[in-house]
């Protein structure tokens, strides 16, 4: 088992552009899991660009 812990920092990042690169880095290891490989373990660190977000309920008014 990797107990190795691989830092990352992508600086100043679209919160889109961020999520895509997780989903990219969770595909490339769920592939190496299902091939029987070693997978890397990632600390990402980033920072978005401020953004309003509302949960399943959320409307107008929560603004």
């Amino acid at each position: 088992m990797n107990k190795i812990i691989k830092p990352v920092d992508w600086g100043l990042i679209e919160y889109n552009q961020a999520w895509k690169e997780q989903e990219t880095i969770f595909a490339e290891t769920i592939t190496r899991k299902t091939q029987e490989l070693e997978t890397e373990n990632y600390l990402i660190f980033c920072e978005h660009p401020h953004v309003y977000t509302l949960g399943k309920s959320g409307d107008e008014q929560n603004l």
